[in-house]
Parts: C-alpha cells; structure tokens; sequence
C-alpha cells in the first residue's frame, strides 16, 4: 500500500514538473487547457465553426481525446478564443486516423519512436502569426515530453509550404478520407522536431519571440485602462504639463494620458495611435466620456503616420516597438521644427518585486488587480530594458538632440528623455 502511494505521488510530481515546464514556455496570449470548462469551450467552438459539415467531419473535430491530450488556445481582448490546438501523445488508444495510418509508422513505433499528433488546428484570426505562434508551442511542448516526431494531417495543397521552412516529410500521400466540404486530399506528415530547420525558427521568432503581438495588447487592454497607479499618475501628469500645441501620442494604449492633456491650455489637439484594436476602442469610449472634442485615436503603426506635430510622447511603449530605428526616423519627420518628443520607457534598474507591491498598496481590491499583475510582470519578465545610456545613444544615432534626461519615475526603474531633431 505504501509502495503504490509513494509510485502515486511519484508519478503526481512528474506530472506537476511537466506542466511547470509547458506553462514556463507560452508565449504570452496562448494558454493552456487545464479544466473541462475550458476544453469544453474549445469543443463548442469546434461544433459551431464545422456546424455547416457532415456529420463525419464534425465527429473528427470532437474526438473526445481532449482530455488525453495538451490543448493550447489565445482569446481576443473580450475573453473570445480565436485560435486552438492540441498536441496528443501516443499510447494504446491511439491515434483519431489510427485505421488510415501506413505501415511505415507501426513500424517505426515497434523500433522505439516515440510520436504525437498535432491535430485540431483551428485560427480564425491573425493566422500569419497565429499559425507559426502555435506550431512553436506544439513543439517546444513535443521537446518537453521527449518525443521523436509530430504527426500531421494536412491538406495535400500545403505540403510545400511547410517543407520550405519545416523538417517535415511524407508518410502517406492520401489518407483516405477528407474533413471539409471540398473533399481536398489529405496526407500524412511526419514533422522531426530535434531537425535543424533555421527558417522555421526565424518565422517563430518574429511572432513568439517579438514578445508583443497585437493579440497580447487585445488581451491585456481592459486591465490596462481599468487600473491606474500612482506611478502612472506621475508620469501622465509630469508629462501633460509640458506638452503644447498639437500632440501625438504613440503607443497610447487606452489614451490614459488624454484626460490629463485635456486640462492643459497650451494643448491644442491630442492624436493618439496603437497597433491593438483593443486599446483603440476603449481608448476612444474614454475621450467620449471626457467628452474631448479635440482628441482623435487612429489604429495605425508609427511608420505610417502623416502630418506635423508640436509635441510627440512615447509612454512606457519604446521597448516593444518592432523596428526602433526605422521608428525614431519616421518620428524625426513628423515632429515640427522646434518640436519636442518626450520618450518614456523602462530602464534595466526597473524593479518589479518593489512596484508590485506598490500596486498592491494602490490598488488592493480592485476586481483587475490580479490580471494587471500577471500582464505586466510577463511583459518585464519578457522585455529587454536599455539602460538610460543605452537609450540615449540609441536617439543620438537616429538624429535627436538630449535636452534632458532622468530616471526619476517608477522608483528609478523608467528614464524619460526630452528631445528635439538635431539641427
């Protein structure tokens, strides 16, 4: 009896390890599975999007494996899923197409290798950086459980655009049956995760290892506007106080700034921009509570903004701007002549543990504290924070004058500096 309760305890820890480890690599925006509401949602999703198929598809697409398998997911800023996958072990069961599998494969279990399936892939969103976000998952998990390969049924069709960039290889060139309405043919494909395929992960790096897709800032948007600290309150009050004319805001987020530059005389009009759909929207719900007439939030990225601006500001957004110098440029041009950009960003002195407990102390009770922690301590656990120096010489190369700089917000942990275009 003691024996099987020390295998029992054993065997709970193992599990318990690997999960640490799964978690420990997400990406931010994609989530793992881990009760039945949630795969539930996932199977409900499945039956509504195949809901238009034959029975037989949608039998495929709900398997009930589930719950013997490693399901991942992202959800838009509104809680919604806009992307699944799983990963299923092999074991007795076997895999959902086991009847069509080839001979090849038994074979190659009988010798030892060790497969997964990656199967009920569905993206009906932001699939360029969706699909490379998941398939990265999939495998870093795959690596994780030891395995060898990762089966793949996919169309026929999409063969040679995996094996461009993927270590993949055919099994089977036609499976025997079809999950959609076209009846494309299938095939099967063996994916050898431990291959060297560079160009694979230079696409997995532009999508997971950008750490901040828009999908992130979708997610994280209500929190971001529903909390305010008193670290924040001294940057945007600090800041609206010195602006003056016509305001570009780059990355405003949810425009949390707006109502502190719409109480400065000097201001003439603000213009906030942001990459993420999210912000935008509770960004402009917020200047119409304001009701701020001179204000206007455009979806845009940095490189595409048009005009002339007599005060630009940056707010805690420089370090996950894709390409800084190709911004700073494009900044350059839009600031007008005798103009001023106040750049405000985390340095590498940024003290998480200290300002965690800073907003606790702030905002101990508020029904989002808890989810405003977890975003934002991912984000500095996943940035990479340049020192004031750093930062400096970064503006000094793309062509701006420092007028000022300090490292007084945050606890010392952000550097504001005041530029100008170099004459």
């Amino acid at each position: 009896m003691i024996n099987t309760v020390s295998m029992l305890q054993t065997k709970d820890n193992a599990y318990k390890s690997i999960k640490e480890s799964i978690l420990s690599k997400l990406p931010n925006g994609i989530h793992l599975a881990q009760t039945q509401e949630e795969i539930q949602a996932i199977i409900d999703l499945r039956k509504n999007y195949y809901q238009d198929n034959t029975e037989e598809v949608k039998a495929f697409h709900n398997d009930g494996l589930d719950s013997d398998g490693y399901v991942f997911y992202s959800t838009d800023s509104k809680g919604n899923i806009t992307s699944t996958v799983r990963l299923l072990l092999d074991s007795k069961k076997g895999f959902p197409e086991e009847k069509s599998l080839p001979e090849s494969v038994h074979k190659m279990r009988g010798e030892g290798k060790k497969f997964a399936e990656l199967g009920r892939l569905l993206i009906l969103e932001n699939k360029s950086v969706l699909l490379p976000l998941l398939y990265k998952v999939v495998l870093d998990v795959a690596q994780i459980l030891d395995v060898d390969a990762i089966l793949i049924v996919m169309k026929k069709s999409n063969y040679s655009s995996h094996k461009k960039i993927m270590a993949v290889n055919i099994l089977s060139e036609n499976m025997g049956f079809s999950w959609d309405k076209e009846k494309a043919e299938l095939c099967l494909v063996e994916w050898d995760i431990n291959a060297n395929q560079e160009k694979f992960y230079k696409l997995a790096k532009r999508t997971t290892d950008h750490k901040f897709n828009k999908e992130i800032w979708n997610q994280y948007s209500t929190y971001h506007l529903g909390v305010c600290t008193s670290v924040q309150h001294q940057v945007y009050s600090e800041l609206a106080s010195k602006v003056k004319g016509h305001i570009l805001d780059l990355g405003c987020g949810t425009g949390r700034i707006m109502g502190f530059i719409q109480e400065n005389p000097q201001s003439l009009s603000y213009t906030g921009i942001d990459v993420s759909e999210g912000m935008i929207e509770l960004a402009t719900e917020l200047k119409e509570r304001l009701a701020y007439k001179q204000a206007n939030l455009i979806l845009s990225n940095i490189e595409n903004i048009e005009g002339k601006y007599d005060t630009i500001v940056s707010t805690l957004s420089y370090y996950c701007w894709h390409n800084k110098e190709k911004c700073l440029n494009h900044i350059k041009g839009v600031l007008s002549e005798n103009g001023r950009f106040f750049l405000v960003t985390p340095n590498s002195k940024f003290d998480k543990e200290r300002l965690t407990r800073l907003v606790i102390r702030d905002c101990f009770g508020h029904p989002y504290l808890d989810k405003f922690l977890s975003y934002n301590y991912d984000i500095s656990e996943k940035a990479n924070y340049p020192t004031i120096e750093e930062l400096i010489e970064q503006v000094k190369k793309a062509g701006f004058s420092v007028i000022s700089a300090h490292s007084n917000f945050f606890l010392g942990g952000v550097s504001c500096l005041e530029l100008e275009n170099q004459l």
